[in-house]
Order: C-alpha cells, then sequence, then structure tokens
C-alpha cells in the first residue's frame, strides 16, 4: 500500500521565532511581578526550553505514522521526520508499503528491493514502512530514505535479533570486498533526549554504515554511490522498534539530516494498542 504523502514538509510557521518574542514579552512582567532570584530562575528555564525547542527545529512538526495499514503488532508507534523528507519543489515524498504498486508504473509491485536497504545492508527487522524523499545534491536530485520496524520481542529476543543482524552485516560486508568496514561495525548505546522538558532521556541502540550502496534517481536508474545507512533501535512494552535512515554523501543537507536523526528518535511515541486502519490513498512521484 502506498499513503498519500503531499503534505509532508508543508509545515506552518516557525515556532522559535514565536517563543522568542514570548520570552520578550515576558521580560516586563517578570521584573514587575518578582524578585531577582524567581526572575533569574524563571529566565533561567525560558533559555533552557528555547535551547530544547532549537534541537528539533529542523524536524517536521507533524508526526508520521511507522505502522504499516497491516501491522499486526501490540502497539502504535509514530515519529517526526527530518525536513529533508518531506516536499522538494513538485518532487513529493512516497510513504511505501509492502505489496504496493510502483509510483511510476501502477501495474507493477514495488520490488522488496526498493522497500529496504540494498545489500550488503540489513534488512529491517518487523517491517512496516519506507519512506522515498527526493534530496537535493551535487549532481540533482537524489532519493533518502527512512525505514520503520517494529516486533515482539522481549530483552532477550531483541538482543538475539540485534544480534543476528549485526553477525550477518558483518559477513556481507566481508564478501563485498568491505572487510574493514565489517569489522569496525558495532552496535552502541545512544542517549536521545525527548521534547519535552523535564523528560529524562532514552537509551537507544544505534549502528552505522557508511559504504558505496545503491540510490533510487527518480526518472533515472539507480545509482552506486558513497552513502550513509543508521539504524537504531529501541525497547519498549514488550516490542523492539527499529529506525533507518539512508543517505547519500551528494546529498547538499547529508551532515544535517545525519544530525537530526538522533532528534527525530527523540519524537518517537510508542502507546499500546492496534493502530487504526484507513484507506490507502494513492500518491504519485514528479
Amino acid at each position: 500500500m502506498m499513503r498519500d504523502l503531499t503534505r509532508l514538509g508543508s509545515e506552518p510557521l516557525s515556532r522559535r521565532g514565536a517563543l522568542a518574542s514570548l520570552a520578550a514579552a515576558g521580560l516586563s512582567s517578570f521584573v514587575a511581578g518578582c524578585g531577582v532570584s524567581e526572575y533569574e530562575t524563571r529566565m533561567d528555564e525560558t533559555i533552557k526550553n528555547l535551547a530544547l525547542e532549537n534541537r528539533f527545529v529542523n524536524l517536521l512538526p507533524e508526526a508520521t505514522p511507522l505502522n504499516s495499514q497491516t501491522s499486526t503488532v501490540g502497539v502504535v508507534a509514530t515519529i517526526r521526520l527530518p525536513k529533508m523528507i518531506g516536499r522538494n519543489g513538485n518532487a513529493q515524498p512516497l510513504l511505501i508499503e509492502e505489496g504496493a504498486a510502483k509510483p511510476e508504473k501502477a501495474d507493477e509491485q514495488m520490488p522488496i528491493e526498493r522497500l529496504m536497504p540494498p545489500g550488503p545492508l540489513p534488512t529491517i527487522p518487523g517491517f512496516q514502512v519506507c519512506v522515498e524523499a527526493p534530496a537535493p545534491s551535487t549532481v540533482g536530485l537524489r532519493t533518502c530514505y527512512f525505514y520503520a520496524g517494529i516486533e515482539r520481542a522481549d530483552a532477550a529476543t531483541a538482543k538475539a535479533t540485534r544480534d543476528a543482524l549485526l553477525t550477518k552485516l558483518k559477513a556481507d560486508l566481508t564478501a563485498k570486498v568491505m572487510a574493514e568496514i565489517a569489522n569496525s561495525s558495532a552496535w552502541v548505546d545512544v542517549q536521545v533526549t525527548s521534547p519535552a522538558p523535564g523528560a529524562p532521556k532514552r537509551t537507544f541502540k544505534q549502528l552505522d554504515v557508511t559504504c558505496q550502496q545503491l540510490f533510487e534517481v527518480r526518472g533515472n536508474a539507480a545509482s552506486t554511490t558513497a552513502g550513509t545507512f543508521r539504524l537504531l533501535a529501541y525497547e519498549t512494552l514488550g516490542h523492539q522498534i527499529f529506525l533507518g535512515w539512508r543517505v547519500p554523501q551528494l546529498a547538499l543537507e547529508y551532515q544535517k539530516f545525519m544530525d537530526s536523526t538522533d532528534s527525530a528518535a527523540g519524537t518517537l511515541t510508542v502507546v499500546a494498542g492496534k493502530p487504526v486502519v484507513a484507506p490507502a490513498a494513492t500518491a504519485t512521484a514528479s
């Protein structure tokens, strides 16, 4: 199935300016209504909240659902994606599920290879959806990706899945004469900040791989170029959530995109329940 993402990236005016205006307007009331100590405390809190807000300024304001419309897992998850995964001129992002038709050929099914990272990169456990988005690069528009996976898993099962994924990744990289990359590949703990003031940081597992890989080029044949794949894993409510990101190094905002992945992970919301199944809309590629 393919869902309509024509609104993805059409955001309202930035809240940062509004917050700054509120902070400035509040100065007089702070001074008039409280002593110096209380005023400084309130201003410190305001500054901290503005700094926290600034960490998420490169994300889209609306949340994107991570569950496929045929999902059978026991949680519902959403995330705010980087602005780079948004509308770019007339080119729209595509949210694709298994079984979807090709946007450019409605009578052909999307091959699984296009839904998943290409070898030697790993497939996404508990795959739910993939988002393809056009990214300006030094050689025109290239495609960047977001992948979501959700699977039922206790702590032992979750670790076993991650271990098996890493073992296969190392073997596949070595087989492609990328032994040095294989040897440096590992899951590491990262502390992720939530946009909610005062919320504790959450620990995710992160796996990074930078190597030659295949990227779709809309309107042309896919091509191989250097890119980075990042996979984040998070355990909660008897499930393991996987957030995958892939971007070519040719992308003009490559580093901003990579820096935004942990911020996006901070917006991950997961609640117990079943997703509401809505009719799929047809999305088109420009």
